[in-house]
């Protein structure tokens, strides 16, 4: 089974990458665009596992690159307090 359970993914189009994961994987969103000056936009998606999530959070535990120099934080824990 995996271990990753959440996977916050930066982008300056939550809108359109939500709506990939949505008609390419089945994902469904659990919180749909939100927006804060501080922050910009954001949007949480889940396959049931695993969390996925356009924004910047602060409880991802391990942060890589992608080919193109995007930033995606990892977290084995999920998001908030889900264990």
């Amino acid at each position: 089974m995996a271990s990753i359970r959440h996977i916050a993914v930066f982008t300056k189009d939550p809108e359109e990458l939500a709506d990939f994961y949505v008609e390419t994987f089945g994902m469904k969103i659990t919180q749909p665009i939100t927006s804060s000056p501080e922050s910009g936009k954001w949007v949480f998606l889940t396959d049931g596992y695993i969390d996925l999530a356009p924004a910047d959070r602060p409880y991802a535990e391990d942060r890589v690159h992608d080919i193109h120099g995007n930033p995606i934080d990892l977290s084995r824990t999920g998001l908030r307090d889900r264990a």
